[in-house]
């Protein structure tokens, strides 16, 4: 190999791994990023899971995943509405919409989940706090969003 060459491929090696890197981070959510910052909020958001029974189906925002990922059922709150059969007992959400990723492809779907939650025949809140809330469901479970194999909705 000659020394340009060499120098040619290292650099783009290098290009190679800061495209990487970029796209990572880019990637990411800004509440991801805010993780490995000290904020009140996350001392909270790591209790959060602990409230819920272990053997409770539950939906949290995303950056909880991790703490119940020894469960049977975990469902992303955002996106309950999108799964065919969301069978969440426990639901919790985040007071603040950026840290729950709420984004243009999203919003129908979290505001008709909020409007849902609102109902008392269907669910109790079971902790309210300036930064979540977590809903318990005592009525019949949620009906996804999502259109059927057939095109219809499954209301």
């Amino acid at each position: 190999m000659f020394p340009l060459e060499r120098e040619v491929s290292f650099a783009a090696a290098i290009a190679l791994v800061l495209v990487s890197v970029g796209t990572s981070v880019l990637s990411l959510g800004q509440a991801e990023l805010n993780w490995w910052h000290g904020d009140t909020w996350q001392s909270e958001a790591r209790l959060i899971p602990s409230q819920i029974p272990a053997a409770a189906a539950v939906a949290v925002p995303r950056y909880m995943l991790p703490f119940t990922a020894d469960r049977n059922s975990v469902y992303q709150t955002l996106r309950l509405l999108d799964y065919y059969h969301p069978n969440a007992e426990y639901i919790v959400v985040d007071r603040d919409q950026d840290r729950m990723g709420v984004t243009p492809t999203w919003r129908a779907h979290y505001d008709e989940l909020l409007a849902r939650l609102k109902d008392p025949t269907q669910f109790a809140v079971i902790y309210s706090s300036d930064n979540f809330e977590i809903y318990r469901l005592i009525g019949k479970p949620l009906v996804s969003l999502r259109l059927s194999p057939g095109g219809e909705t499954n209301d």
